[in-house]
């Protein structure tokens, strides 16, 4: 099998009409869940106890002298007092760097009644972010996709998956 130039733009224009079509999908999941989330929400008043600190060590994609790269993010811990009367401490999954709370200040706090120890801060980050940042790569690599296999088609290729192979 060589990779010539049409083989090449059948590979990419399919990979990334697919990987956006990916993308799409699991932000429309986003969605609809945090639909489902935010219509069936208890809110609460909260306070933000802690910043834990969270360090991802990687190595560099290229060999060069020096230490490993170092990555520390900071995710809010807060508590609040659910509808039952109980106090709930949580740790956000919305971490950042440098952290984007102080501790001591007071939230708003969404949580569905029947999963307390599951709650969010109400910020749109926490409420939309995957929804937005799968969007936007799904808006980034349809469009790539389309327009490689569509200028394939004009030059006369075939589209056939299979045809790659040959």
């Amino acid at each position: 099998m060589k990779l010539t130039g049409p083989k090449l733009r059948l590979l990419l224009g399919y990979t990334a009409a697919l990987a956006g079509a990916a993308f799409l999908l699991a932000a429309l999941a986003f969605a609809v869940y945090e639909a489902f989330f935010l219509a069936n929400r208890s809110q609460a008043q909260g306070v933000i106890v802690a910043n834990l600190a969270h360090t991802s060590r990687s190595e560099p994609d290229v060999p060069t002298p020096g230490a490993p790269v170092e990555t520390t993010t900071f995710c809010p811990q807060f508590e609040f007092q659910s509808a039952d009367g109980k106090l709930q401490r949580v740790e956000s999954s919305d971490c950042t760097a440098p952290p984007t709370y102080a501790v001591g200040q007071k939230v708003s706090v969404n949580y569905l009644r029947s999963s307390p120890d599951n709650a969010q801060v109400d910020s749109f980050d926490a409420k939309w972010g995957f929804v937005l940042i799968f969007g936007i790569v799904a808006v980034i690599l349809l469009p790539i996709g389309s327009v490689l296999l569509r200028r394939l088609k004009l030059d006369g290729h075939s589209l056939d998956p299979l045809s790659f192979w040959d």
